[in-house]
């Protein structure tokens, strides 16, 4: 077993060795089983914590120049393949996401050719809180008096949320 010795000089296993431990390898993505920020692996390392994918990159490719990203060309936020890592910017990120249908605004087919971009709308749209039920049940209560702040704690969204679904400023399309 490889040591290296800690702070107040007890032995701890090596930092490659715990890393690795924590990877679940497979033909495609190797999985990183560790902890996480509630999606990226999460090392801790030289006294604080670092993305696993970024860890897995810099073992084998060196530091990360200043101002570039670790991306996956594999989509799997967990994944700490080297071969799956590529640098990137974060404008890069967006770029990727987008062009792989994994971001909220996407291209709309008709507008495609122009550049645009539009939101995807209600549920369609991963970060969306509320189903369309919700939307016109939020409605109809504040029609009977019912106020932002009470619909919002019970939806679990903020009272200005609340106030742009009743003036159709979110969801507006949902009659």
């Amino acid at each position: 077993m490889n040591v290296e010795r800690g702070k107040k000089g007890f032995q701890r296993r090596a930092v490659l060795e715990r890393f690795w431990e924590k990877v679940q390898k497979s033909d495609g993505c190797w999985n990183w089983l560790g902890a996480t920020d509630g999606r990226y692996g999460q090392f801790f390392v030289n006294g604080g914590n670092v993305r696993a994918h970024r860890f897995a990159y810099e073992q084998a490719n060196g530091p990360t120049p200043v101002g570039l990203w670790v991306l996956h060309s594999c989509d799997n936020p967990r994944c700490v393949r080297s071969e799956h890592l590529f640098l990137g910017t974060n404008a890069d990120n967006q770029a990727d996401s987008v062009r792989k249908g994994r971001h909220g605004l996407q291209q709309h087919p008709e507008r495609a050719a122009r550049g645009e971009k539009v939101a995807k709308r209600g549920t369609q749209n991963g970060r969306a809180k509320l189903s369309q039920k919700d939307v016109l049940e939020i409605r109809r209560r504040y029609a009977l008096g019912h106020g932002p702040t009470p619909l919002a704690r019970f939806y679990g969204i903020h009272p200005e949320q609340v106030r742009k679904i009743v003036n159709r400023e979110n969801w507006g399309w949902l009659l």
